[in-house]
């Protein structure tokens, strides 16, 4: 059986996010660091990055580079 996740809501209280796990029976839930990333800076990381290349201060090379550096150990 193929197992089911979903990301029910960065905004949601514990409830909620309890209700949709219950509710859609599911096996794993991703929970909203992106949400994070609104809070504290008014906008998403994609966004700060695309404002970046707009601006001219990183070409897609450095962005895409940033990119892998984030993901590497």
């Amino acid at each position: 059986m193929k197992e089911r996740s979903a990301k029910p809501g960065p905004w949601g209280d514990a409830d909620s996010v309890w209700r949709a796990v219950e509710g859609l029976e599911l096996d794993e839930v991703q929970h909203g660091i992106a949400a994070a990333d609104v809070a504290m800076f008014g906008q998403s990381v994609s966004h700060k990055f695309l404002n970046l290349y707009k601006a001219g201060c990183l070409n897609e090379k450095e962005i895409d580079q940033i990119r892998e550096n984030g993901l590497s150990d």
